[in-house]
């Protein structure tokens, strides 16, 4: 029987169908803080010291629409060159921080569903949400964790493919035997650093 634990994620959300491009952001913001909140959450009751049920994770939300044809149905943004997608077929994208880009979002998802006519589904990506995306502005942790502490972030909170696992670990071996305090920022910024290299 395998030692592994499950992953400690936020509660589901269904994905949903919109031709309404409000109702679409609305559900955007509803996953993408359902997502934060539970890092936030998680990292305090780390820093706290409380023992979490399995490693940590979070999605961003997606958006899709499908359509069968290359045309446009409107030609009031014929003009434009976004807005649309390019021929038939499924198309997705994950999206992140409603709260800065949302009139870029309404416009995108306004344009998509005048000039295709179908619905735009959003729901819960498998694109991991990094823990430090999740840190408000004035959140600094760093001060009241020890050293064994920062040393399990990596493990409670990133995921990571485990051939970099020892990359990792010998770049960390000199910070972490020569400070009794290593910071949240080397525990985050170095795994984060090798994930997206594959």
């Amino acid at each position: 029987m395998s030692r592994r634990r499950m992953p400690y994620l936020p509660e589901f959300i269904a994905p949903t169908r919109h031709t309404d491009p409000l109702e679409a952001l609305a559900q955007v913001r509803l996953i993408y803080e359902s997502s934060v909140t539970h890092l936030r959450d998680a990292m305090q009751r780390f820093v706290a010291g409380e023992a979490l049920p399995g490693h940590v994770r979070a999605y961003y939300p997606f958006v899709r629409i499908q359509t069968d044809t290359v045309a446009r149905l409107t030609n009031e943004s014929a003009h434009l060159s976004y807005g649309f997608v390019a021929g038939p077929g499924s198309f997705e994208t994950t999206l992140t921080r409603p709260d800065l880009y949302d009139k870029y979002y309404l416009e995108q998802f306004t344009l998509l569903l005048q000039s295709h006519r179908n619905e735009l589904e959003v729901g819960v990506s498998t694109q991991p949400m990094p823990v430090h995306f999740s840190f408000a502005e004035h959140d600094h942790i760093e001060g009241t964790l020890q050293t064994e502490s920062c040393q399990l972030i990596i493990l409670c909170f990133m995921a990571i493919k485990a051939r970099w696992w020892l990359m990792i670990l010998i770049l960390m071996a000199p910070q972490i035997l020569q400070s009794e305090m290593v910071t949240i920022a080397h525990m985050v910024a170095l795994p984060m650093t090798f994930m997206f290299i594959t």
